[in-house]
């Protein structure tokens, strides 16, 4: 059973408390001290070990109460007050807190000390779990099968029913079950530690922030979690957490909530993770990496429709040869095997040859096209056609280099502006260091005198 006194620190009697400290031999000094203490409430430093001691005789007192058949003791903590009580027999140990309690009533009447009824804590009857279970067990008077627990109360006013029937009491620091057990003591141990953990990582997230994003020290952790579109690490576990359990359920609730997840919104739902910087360099990389796959693709699907016509000309070329050929490439036409591609259309071919005549790209086909016009080896009609597929097969270079740039310069680019690694980032970072590397490199007036800027060492990669 746990008492409290009521006023424990109001109603202090100095002469009684200092005949105390006479009657345990403590120095004059010390006792001269205390007198000047005490002339205060709470602040004194001394406050609970000269409690402990005025409320020694209390203890003494209840240890020298003798029960038949029952073991107890006491124990007090500044104004908390327990005392527990053995013996083979619920209906026992409650008689002896009746008694004891009269002690304990008896004794503040001197000291003028009252106790407060509203203030106890419940009494709890333990049973350790680890006892050995008879067959015919004959259970004691009040006790609840059910529950597996007695209901029997000491005759004590304060004391309910509804107290009882916690499974729980706590001593100062420590959470006591009624079968002895520690479960809820760890529980409340490790909320704690876990609170202390926490608090220590978002204090190293916010220093990562800082440093990330470059912001002022005075900064506060929201406005940077809002800006940088991060998490709160206590989100951000407890949405694992959540994750990990449906996931790891594997019934009939989990498909449920799967089928809700993956299922179409009436509306466009717009995360605003979609907005993290590294989200966007991601979506950004697999969107040059999806015109690339589409550009390798259309071009192998030209080549092979290229063949596919060109074997078919030659056919009809061979079967069927007529004055209409005549304006037709043969295998026996002096042009390179690389040319050998497919006319285009005659939009596009207009808008290629614009490009062509603007790029300043030069052929060896081209080359030998026009040695051929000079020559006089074939007809203006062929070499028209062999001045399309050259042209063709130049532009079409030229588009994969142009694709091929684009996606070497995306990923340097990307890692830049994410590193912030720019030169508008670093001169806006430490404006001090980018002014001294101009002064230092370069022949500036300064109308200062010499020695107003300090030197500031240059760091690697600036």
């Amino acid at each position: 059973m746990a008492l409290d006194m009521s006023g424990a620190f109001n109603a202090v009697v100095r002469k009684k408390l200092l005949e105390i400290l006479q009657e345990k031999w403590v120095p004059e000094y010390l006792i001269s001290a205390i007198r000047c203490f005490l002339s205060l409430r709470r602040e004194s430093p001394l406050l609970n070990p000269v409690h402990d001691l005025r409320i020694g005789r209390l203890l003494e007192a209840l240890k020298a109460k003798s029960i038949g058949g029952v073991e107890h003791d006491a124990f007090a903590f500044s104004d908390d007050h327990h005392i527990t009580v053995c013996s083979e027999s619920y209906e026992k140990n409650c008689r002896a807190l009746e008694q004891l309690h009269r002690v304990i009533m008896t004794w503040p009447s001197e000291h003028g000390v009252t106790f407060s009824p509203k203030k106890y804590s419940p009494s709890k009857h333990f049973e350790p779990s680890w006892v050995p279970r008879k067959k015919n067990r004959r259970y004691p008077p009040g006790y609840d099968k059910e529950t597996a627990r007695c209901l029997l109360l000491a005759n004590i006013p304060g004391i309910t029913s509804q107290a009882v029937e916690r499974d729980t009491i706590r001593i100062p620091g420590v959470h006591v079950h009624y079968k002895l057990k520690w479960d809820r003591h760890v529980d409340e141990v490790t909320k704690k530690v876990d609170k202390y953990l926490l608090k220590r990582l978002d204090k190293l997230q916010r220093r990562c922030l800082l440093k990330v994003s470059g912001a002022l020290p005075q900064t506060s952790t929201d406005e940077l979690l809002k800006d940088l579109h991060v998490e709160s690490l206590k989100v951000y576990l407890h949405r694992r957490a959540i994750a990990h359990r449906a996931c790891v359920i594997g019934s009939a609730r989990e498909q449920q909530f799967l089928r809700r997840r993956t299922a179409e919104l009436p509306f466009p739902e717009e995360s605003h993770l979609d907005q993290h910087p590294h989200r966007e360099a991601y979506a950004t990389a697999l969107d040059w990496r999806h015109k690339a796959e589409e550009a390798i693709e259309e071009s192998e699907q030209r080549r092979r429709e290229a063949s596919q016509s060109q074997s078919q000309s030659r056919s009809q070329s061979r079967s069927q040869p007529n004055e209409q050929d005549a304006g037709r490439l043969t295998t026996a036409d002096p042009i390179p095997e690389r040319s050998e591609d497919v006319t285009m259309s005659g939009e596009v071919e207009q808008s290629h040859k614009q490009d062509s005549r603007s790029s300043t790209t030069t052929d060896p086909v081209l080359e030998r096209s026009e040695d051929v016009v000079t020559s006089g080896e074939v007809s203006p009609e062929k070499l028209q056609i062999a001045l399309k597929r050259a042209l063709t097969r130049v532009l079409r270079g030229n588009s994969e280099r142009l694709m091929a740039h684009e996606w070497r310069r995306q990923p340097p680019k990307l890692q830049e502006e994410l590193g912030h690694q720019s030169l508008k980032l670093m001169l806006t970072r430490d404006a001090s260091v980018a002014m001294n590397w101009v002064i230092k490199h370069f022949d500036l007036q300064k109308s200062t005198p010499q020695g107003a800027y300090a030197s500031y060492p240059l760091h690697k990669g600036q």
